[in-house]
Protein backbone atom coordinates (compact mmCIF):
# COMPACT_ATOMS: atom_id res chain seq x y z
CA UNK A 1 0.00 0.00 0.00
CA UNK A 2 2.54 2.52 1.04
CA UNK A 3 4.54 1.76 -2.57
CA UNK A 4 1.41 2.36 -4.43
CA UNK A 5 0.45 5.66 -2.58
CA UNK A 6 4.23 6.99 -3.46
CA UNK A 7 4.13 5.93 -7.44
CA UNK A 8 0.88 7.71 -7.03
CA UNK A 9 1.88 10.88 -5.63
CA UNK A 10 5.35 10.91 -7.66
CA UNK A 11 2.88 10.79 -10.89
CA UNK A 12 1.29 13.51 -9.90
CA UNK A 13 3.85 15.65 -9.00
CA UNK A 14 5.74 14.62 -12.52
CA UNK A 15 2.59 16.01 -14.18
CA UNK A 16 1.72 19.21 -12.78
CA UNK A 17 5.62 20.42 -11.49
CA UNK A 18 6.19 22.80 -13.89
CA UNK A 19 2.69 24.61 -12.86
CA UNK A 20 3.51 27.64 -11.22
CA UNK A 21 0.21 27.58 -8.95
CA UNK A 22 0.68 24.60 -7.36
CA UNK A 23 5.12 24.51 -7.19
CA UNK A 24 5.36 25.37 -3.44
CA UNK A 25 2.93 22.69 -2.70
CA UNK A 26 4.87 20.47 -4.60
CA UNK A 27 7.99 21.09 -3.69
CA UNK A 28 7.13 20.56 0.52
CA UNK A 29 5.04 17.26 -0.88
CA UNK A 30 8.96 16.21 -2.54
CA UNK A 31 10.29 17.25 1.13
CA UNK A 32 8.12 14.90 2.85
CA UNK A 33 8.99 12.13 0.50
CA UNK A 34 12.56 12.66 0.80
CA UNK A 35 12.66 12.81 4.42
CA UNK A 36 10.63 9.46 4.61
CA UNK A 37 13.40 8.22 2.13
CA UNK A 38 11.16 6.64 -0.38
CA UNK A 39 13.19 4.77 -2.96
CA UNK A 40 11.44 4.51 -6.20
CA UNK A 41 12.82 4.87 -9.71
CA UNK A 42 10.21 7.57 -10.73
CA UNK A 43 11.66 9.58 -7.88
CA UNK A 44 15.17 9.16 -9.44
CA UNK A 45 13.94 10.61 -12.72
CA UNK A 46 11.72 13.36 -11.28
CA UNK A 47 15.36 14.68 -9.23
CA UNK A 48 16.48 15.04 -12.85
CA UNK A 49 13.59 17.51 -14.45
CA UNK A 50 14.36 19.10 -10.63
CA UNK A 51 18.19 19.64 -11.41
CA UNK A 52 17.27 21.18 -15.05
CA UNK A 53 15.06 23.55 -12.96
CA UNK A 54 17.88 24.69 -11.11
CA UNK A 55 19.38 26.03 -14.57
CA UNK A 56 16.12 27.01 -16.30
CA UNK A 57 13.40 28.33 -13.98
CA UNK A 58 12.49 32.08 -14.37
CA UNK A 59 11.85 32.79 -10.71
CA UNK A 60 14.79 32.67 -8.24
CA UNK A 61 12.54 31.22 -5.84
CA UNK A 62 11.37 28.19 -7.95
CA UNK A 63 15.39 27.66 -8.64
CA UNK A 64 16.45 27.75 -4.67
CA UNK A 65 13.90 25.48 -4.04
CA UNK A 66 14.93 23.17 -7.09
CA UNK A 67 18.66 23.19 -5.50
CA UNK A 68 17.55 22.40 -2.29
CA UNK A 69 15.73 19.28 -3.28
CA UNK A 70 18.57 18.65 -5.72
CA UNK A 71 21.39 18.54 -2.83
CA UNK A 72 18.95 16.73 -0.57
CA UNK A 73 18.52 13.82 -2.55
CA UNK A 74 22.21 13.90 -4.11
CA UNK A 75 23.35 13.90 -0.57
CA UNK A 76 20.92 11.26 1.30
CA UNK A 77 19.94 8.65 -1.55
CA UNK A 78 21.74 5.44 -2.23
CA UNK A 79 23.30 6.37 -5.95
CA UNK A 80 25.43 3.72 -7.51
CA UNK A 81 28.70 5.00 -10.05
CA UNK A 82 26.43 4.83 -12.71
CA UNK A 83 23.32 6.80 -11.17
CA UNK A 84 25.80 9.25 -9.23
CA UNK A 85 27.29 10.37 -12.93
CA UNK A 86 23.79 10.43 -14.08
CA UNK A 87 22.78 13.35 -11.98
CA UNK A 88 26.27 15.15 -11.75
CA UNK A 89 26.45 15.60 -15.77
Amino acid sequence: MRLSIGHTTLAFVSTHIEDDALQGSLFGLLRVLFGRRFVLAELYDLVLVLGDMVLQAEAAAVRSACAKLYLTFVLSYPLGPRRLQQQLS
